[in-house]
């Protein structure tokens, strides 16, 4: 049973600062983007998830991996 489901958007890319319609072509995370997903790792840590889901694409891996 799931007691808590928590929905994460991938970090700030280099297409979403330029402006760029993104939709499935795939954009590395922005330096800011980088700083995102490191702030959000450690939020995260308080809940302990026992699983991640992550899209396919490099922006929402990196965000899931937190390799950013």
């Amino acid at each position: 049973m799931i007691e808590q489901l928590i929905f994460v958007r991938h970090g700030e890319t280099v297409h979403n600062v330029a402006g760029t319609v993104q939709g499935w072509s795939d954009s590395a995370l922005s330096e800011r983007g980088q700083r995102q997903v490191q702030r959000l790792a450690q939020r995260l840590m308080s809940y302990q998830p026992n699983a991640l889901f992550s899209s396919s694409l490099e922006r929402a891996m990196t965000t899931a991996r937190d390799d950013a």
